[in-house]
């Protein structure tokens, strides 16, 4: 902090030794890849067709997961509303964020 201004942020979270793409990946579902281009545009980083192609894997995977904690844990609703939304992605030629719905 700088007076009122926030100057800087950690999380130690999801302390890994892994992709730092993967930090991308919630964003991307939650916002979309116009605002992921524009991120990594301020960050001075290209947003690549192999960017892409990873979030857009990782954000069927985080999708697949909920399916499959609905069919484990007898959740019905969610495991459904999981379905239509893998199916939904899966339909779409384009890579693209996910729909703002909740189960």
């Amino acid at each position: 902090m700088a007076g009122t201004d926030v100057t800087g942020l950690i999380d130690f979270g999801d302390t890994t030794i892994g992709d730092p793409d993967y930090d991308l990946c919630y964003l991307w579902s939650e916002t979309g890849p116009g605002f992921i281009r524009r991120l990594q545009e301020l960050r001075g980083v290209p947003f690549s067709d192999r960017l892409e192609r990873k979030l857009r894997f990782w954000e069927l995977a985080d999708v697949t997961e909920d399916v499959l904690h609905g069919i484990e844990h007898g959740l019905a609703e969610f495991r459904d509303h999981s379905l239509a939304l893998l199916r939904d992605l899966l339909s779409e030629r384009t890579p693209s964020r996910r729909p703002q719905t909740a189960p």
